[in-house]
């Protein structure tokens, strides 16, 4: 997470860190609570009405908790319990509802973001703190198909640009996708695209070849009268896909 302050003026703050643990003796029925309604990931922000209350308990946290004493860090503890009573009792008077993230969409952005490392379903749950399960099912819900399916679908989208952009071999695109090595990368690719990527290279590349026989190129005659001016011309003649990176255009002007 990233918190980005801009202020003209000094600015003092306060950053609480904490962990909540869960009881183990009802660990099962909390887990499955969270799963349904985990406050801990809930998003909000606002401007307190009444902020002495709010800062005089930060003030005293950081007192206690630089004493360092068993007494003080259990002190430290009934605090912050106190803290977070004010927060939501403000947050609850100020009519304010805290934003449930939408866990199907942070799980697309980490698999867009992270496609390149070897993930699992296993490590995009944990890093989204959430079950495999859980995830799965709303991620299906949602997106009609799987998260392990989604990532095979972005892993070979990719490998199909690079393939058809740039020069690199098979091991390097592998590599540059989240695979260990060429054969993975081609049978993963000709499940999701249905050719194998020499295969799919060849026939894209016989397409392009045979666009560029049936259009024409077309010449641009544009008479100026008067005195000369500053003019900027842009002219873009059947694009078509770009191959290894690089375009070229030339423009005539009289």
């Amino acid at each position: 997470m990233c918190l980005s302050v801009l202020t003209e003026d000094v600015l003092e703050y306060y950053i609480i860190l904490y962990k909540a643990t869960l009881a183990l003796p009802s660990r099962k029925e909390l887990v499955q609570l969270l799963e349904r309604e985990n406050p801990f990931q809930n998003q909000y922000a606002f401007a307190p009405h009444y902020p002495l209350p709010l800062y005089d308990k930060v003030k005293l946290l950081e007192q206690e908790w630089h004493k360092g004493s068993g007494l003080g860090k259990l002190h430290v503890k009934a605090l912050f319990h106190h803290f977070v009573f004010e927060l939501l009792h403000q947050l609850d008077r100020q009519g304010i509802q805290p934003l449930k993230p939408d866990l199907v969409a942070q799980a697309v952005t980490y698999i867009r973001e992270h496609f390149s490392r070897p993930i699992t379903l296993e490590s995009i749950a944990e890093d989204l703190e959430c079950s495999t399960g859980h995830l799965s099912r709303l991620f299906k819900s949602k997106m009609h198909t799987s998260p392990i399916h989604y990532l095979g679908q972005i892993r070979a989208n990719r490998a199909a640009e690079l393939l058809m952009q740039t020069d690199a071999t098979l091991q390097e695109i592998a590599e540059r996708v989240g695979y260990p090595d060429a054969h993975s990368l081609s049978r993963s690719f000709k499940k999701y695209k249905g050719l194998s990527p020499i295969r799919f290279k060849k026939e894209q590349q016989q397409h392009i070849q045979g666009q560029d026989q049936v259009c024409p190129k077309r010449s641009l005659n544009m008479p100026f009268s008067g005195q000369p001016s500053h003019v900027i011309l842009i002219l873009i003649i059947n694009i078509g896909i770009m191959r290894k990176g690089i375009f070229s255009c030339t423009v005539e002007a009289k």
